[in-house]
């Protein structure tokens, strides 16, 4: 019982250390054998695992997809308005922070440009990252529906629209963050928008 258990443990760490290094480095740039160094293992104990650098490549680029996926759905499930969560993603850097603590980086990361670069590199991976779009931008309508029901935003918002609006802005919120260093800056692209669609 325990043995498979360990086994996930040790691939799951054998994923986070190698996210964090193509994170990092990019993925060209990083060895099977920096991964197992990081790891304190052989090159061999990677091979255990997976087939491939590619093998890892596809598994690692999946869980780093869910792990977007997971804190984006995070954000829109909750009670939160608008305005708190799109100061969470804009002004906060909520998401980068959490993709940053989980997988123990502290250096800012280009995540957008890992996405493009795994997806280059293997183009099956962009049907998985297509339904994770799906998903967190049904995360984002429902949310949007249920503030238009409680009254919190207007009610002659086209929720399908905003929430393409949303998600596109939270895909490009690296891009704001760096035009944008100042938080009190981001703070004012949360307000106006809130102000387009409030009531």
């Amino acid at each position: 019982m325990f043995e498979g258990l360990i086994e996930y443990m040790r691939k799951d760490e054998i994923i986070k250390v190698a996210l964090r290094l193509f994170l990092l480095r990019g993925y060209r740039s990083v060895s099977l054998s920096d991964v197992a160094n990081e790891l304190g293992i052989t090159k061999g104990g990677i091979y255990h695992y997976f087939k491939s650098k590619e093998d890892m490549l596809i598994q690692t680029a999946e869980f780093f997809f869910d792990l977007i996926k997971t804190k984006h759905i995070e954000l829109f499930d909750n009670d939160k308005g608008l305005y708190e969560i799109l100061q969470a993603v804009i002004r906060d850097n909520e998401i980068e922070t959490y993709i940053n603590n989980f997988i123990g980086n502290k250096a800012p990361n280009d995540e957008m440009g890992l996405l493009f670069e795994f997806m280059t590199l293997c183009p099956e991976l962009l049907r998985h990252w297509e339904r994770v779009n799906l998903e967190i931008i049904t995360a984002i309508q429902g949310k949007l529906q249920k503030l238009i029901d409680k009254g919190e935003m207007r009610s002659d918002v086209e929720v399908n629209a905003l929430a393409a609006i949303l998600f596109t802005l939270m895909i490009g919120r690296r891009t704001i963050s760096m035009q944008y260093a100042d938080p009190s800056a981001r703070e004012q692209i949360v307000e106006n928008l809130c102000k387009m669609v409030s009531t």
